[in-house]
């Protein structure tokens, strides 16, 4: 098991009673100084600091909106202006494919590219219409990929739904001064009992 962890409510009255009790968790090794709960436009993101190297290490755990396209980035928007200027890692649903698979393993390009072909086909009386063709129309923000880098860049795993992932809608995302090594995408039979989601793991320090 992991030695601290820390979990929050989304908070977010727009979600459905299906979705008034979701909420972010973070779990760490590493002795946790400081907790700070961030609210970021209509909902609660987590940001967690440790005293590890020189300049310490900021861990910041968010959940963007699906909605519209203006909310999720006036979310990151608001949620990025509250940050500590110091090594910082970005990880949770973000709600947006990546703009590029190329280098991913050719299992992880070909189920993407499926997915893109196959959503706007799905007949709208189905119940996973809706959320098929939203996901599969929403990109990474522009605004993220110019100040983080993706941990998991080379392999691009799909993360959602656990049961049978084709989205690759979760992220770990750091900047240039962090080092993430033995990152992984984990979809174990207790993972797929908490969350719809595959969990992401990783080793993080500063760069050396």
């Amino acid at each position: 098991g992991f030695s601290a962890a820390r979990f929050l409510h989304l908070d977010d009255p727009t979600l459905d009673k299906s979705g008034a009790g979701l909420g972010i968790l973070y779990a760490t090794d590493e002795e946790i100084a400081e907790t700070e709960y961030v609210r970021a436009d209509n909902r609660n993101a987590l940001v967690v600091r440790h005293n590890i190297g020189r300049a310490g290490l900021q861990l910041v755990v968010a959940y963007l909106d699906h909605a519209t396209e203006e909310a999720r980035i006036a979310q990151y928007q608001e949620l990025d202006a509250q940050l500590e200027d110091m090594p910082t890692v970005l990880v949770g649903d973000l709600n947006g494919l990546r703009n590029d698979m190329r280098g991913a393993r050719l299992q992880h390009r070909m189920s993407d590219l499926a997915i893109r072909c196959v959503a706007p086909l799905i007949p709208n009386r189905l119940s996973v219409a809706a959320r098929a063709k939203g996901v599969n129309q929403r990109k990474l923000i522009p605004e993220v990929l110019e100040k983080y880098v993706d941990a998991d860049a080379t392999l691009k795993r799909p993360t959602m739904p656990a049961r049978f992932p084709v989205f690759g809608v979760d992220y770990m995302l750091h900047t240039p001064d962090v080092a993430v090594s033995n990152f992984n995408v984990v979809n174990t039979p207790s993972v797929r009992r908490a969350t719809d989601h595959a969990g992401l793991v990783a080793d993080i320090a500063p760069a050396a």
